[in-house]
């Protein structure tokens, strides 16, 4: 999750709103194995997550190589 998590904040960290960055905070308290099954869909991030903040993450996973579509 290190890997993930480490390249989505330093693509998105600096732009995400104070609300996002709290959420963030919350979701880097969770456990990598819960985190890694919401990521792949075997389960349901917490409603605390805020939901822009995760479509963002997953689509940040979901082009790992190439250009992210939120940029």
């Amino acid at each position: 999750m290190d890997l993930i998590l480490g390249r989505f904040a330093d693509r998105h960290l600096a732009a995400l709103a104070r609300g996002q960055l709290e959420s963030y905070a919350l979701l880097l308290e969770e456990s990598d194995p819960d985190i890694y099954e919401w990521l792949t869909g075997q389960g349901h991030c917490p409603a605390a997550i805020d939901r822009d903040l995760w479509r963002l993450l997953t689509a940040s996973v979901a082009d790992p190589i190439g250009k992210d579509p939120n940029e």
